[in-house]
């Protein structure tokens, strides 16, 4: 069977290029073909992780053929075999873990392959961090790029590997901590020997355990659920209270501050009554433009200040029609918006200057009852 090593050849160029690499001439780095052999990183990080199964293991140290098989010609170990090929190649394999993650030097250099292994359903699985040599990508069709990872030795090995403990400080390591970190697990020439039970064995203890763990998981998750909602309930009952508190408190300050505007607003009318005193003279709508129109103060008649001109709606003739008035309120807040046409108001204009006040012949309180402009 055809197999091929990578462990700083197609997946180096993809994970192993220093990132700090600098030549003279800066469009150096870009300058790379592919060949058709890389794998990359997105494709190896997750894909499964598998080991020879016991009849594949008969192979001796130097790796030559054990009773016929395993001689390098695919054809003569099908016939020692006794049987033709696979249509599957995984069938020639068992399914041991998935790669979880690649662990790299600052360099760029790959330091350890971290290989997700046990468990079912992802209870029970542990992390092994094993050396890049013990992987090898294996041909999975006659295609060149459909392959499998395939760890070097047996199942029982990678699954009594020490457990990967990462460090609570990555940049304290030293070199002899980062050396331990990816210590290889067995020598590159040790053989693919007996996987040490048989699959179907295995496989049932594995789910009994599985089985086990979640029936725990329930009536954990049961409890808990129970503990949630009567800590939801007494939220949920400290939050109404605490929502009436502040209704009344909102309630109270609302009271205040109408009051407050109130106050502040009949001051303000007040003010715009003093300041209509100055001297202002009759003027014509034609006389005037729209920009100086928009924004002009609205007194009643008694000269009380009662709003402004929010804007002009002009005729089809390209003429002021109408005025719209904002009315009462106090910064925006509490002010209605009517229409009033120039028939309805008297135009003045400071004497020696541009700026206009308008008077109605309405009280504030005749045109507070006008419909609301909808514009």
């Amino acid at each position: 069977m055809t197999r091929f090593y990578v462990a700083s050849t197609a997946l180096a160029l993809v994970l192993a290029t220093p990132l700090s690499a600098q030549t003279a001439d800066e469009q150096s780095g870009f300058a790379y073909s592919p060949t058709g052999d890389e794998v990359r990183a997105s494709q190896f990080i997750g894909a499964r992780v598998y080991a020879a199964a016991p009849e594949e293991a008969a192979m001796s140290a130097d790796g030559s053929a054990v009773d016929g098989v395993g001689n390098g010609a695919e054809e003569a170990d099908d016939m020692a075999a006794g049987d033709t090929a696979p249509a599957d190649p995984r069938d020639d394999y068992a399914d041991v873990g998935e790669i979880g993650d690649v662990l790299m030097s600052q360099d760029g250099q790959i330091e350890a392959i971290l290989v997700d292994v046990g468990g079912f359903l992802g209870i029970g699985e542990k992390q092994v961090a094993i050396s890049m040599d013990k992987l090898e990508f294996v041909p999975d069709t006659a295609a060149a790029q459909d392959w499998m990872v395939v760890f070097t030795s047996d199942r029982e090995t990678l699954e009594n590997a020490p457990a990967y403990e990462p460090p609570a400080d990555p940049a304290a390591m030293d070199g002899a901590d980062a050396g331990a970190a990816v210590a290889p697990t067995g020598s590159v020439s040790e053989t693919v020997g007996d996987a040490g039970s048989d699959a179907a064995d295995w496989a049932e203890e594995k789910t009994a355990q599985g089985e086990q763990a979640l029936d725990a998981a329930g009536d954990k998750a049961s409890d808990m659920a129970q503990s949630a909602q009567q800590d939801m309930q007494s939220a949920a009952e400290g939050v109404g209270e605490a929502a009436d508190r502040a209704g009344d408190a909102l309630a109270g300050a609302a009271t205040s501050a109408g009051a407050a505007v109130e106050d502040a607003g009949e001051d303000m009318q007040q003010a715009g009554t003093d300041a209509g005193s100055a001297d202002y003279v009759t003027a014509d709508i034609g006389d005037v433009t729209t920009e100086q129109l928009t924004g002009a103060r609205v007194y009643d008649l008694n000269d009380k200040r009662i709003g402004e001109v929010h804007e002009v709606a002009m005729t089809a003739d390209g003429q002021p029609g109408k005025a719209i008035v904002d009315v009462g309120g106090f910064l925006g807040i509490g002010e209605k918006r009517v229409e009033l046409g120039f028939d309805q108001m008297n135009i003045e204009k400071l004497n020696g200057g541009d700026e206009l006040r308008i008077q109605v012949n309405a009280t504030e309180e005749q045109l507070k009852e006008m419909p609301e402009y909808e514009g």
